[in-house]
């Protein structure tokens, strides 16, 4: 139970970086000449949305506790991926239209 509870901060790291190197393969990929300044968009939203989690989950946690904590995430979680899913929707009927 230890060791499983100790290396869970070591996963969270893993798949954050691997967040950021993806996020950040997309920019590079997006406009050559423009690179720096959309590295320094995407950090700048990704530290404002860290420290807003953070003070909302601290604020929760005084609130309603633990409780309240994962609530926050699980709605967080449930708004990333209906935004994913509809922008996946989107651009599978922006293909449909052009083919």
């Amino acid at each position: 139970m230890i060791s499983t509870f100790s290396s869970q901060p070591s996963f969270f790291d893993l798949g954050l970086q691997s967040s950021l190197v993806a996020h950040q393969n997309l920019v590079y990929s997006l406009e050559p000449q423009a690179r720096g300044r959309l590295n320094a968009l995407l950090f700048t939203v990704v530290f404002i949305g860290m420290s807003l989690g953070s003070v909302l989950g601290s604020k929760l946690y005084v609130l309603a506790g633990w409780n309240g904590v994962v609530t926050l995430a699980v709605v967080s979680g449930a708004i990333a991926l209906a935004i994913r899913l509809l922008e996946n929707a989107r651009l599978i009927a922006a293909e449909r239209r052009t083919s």
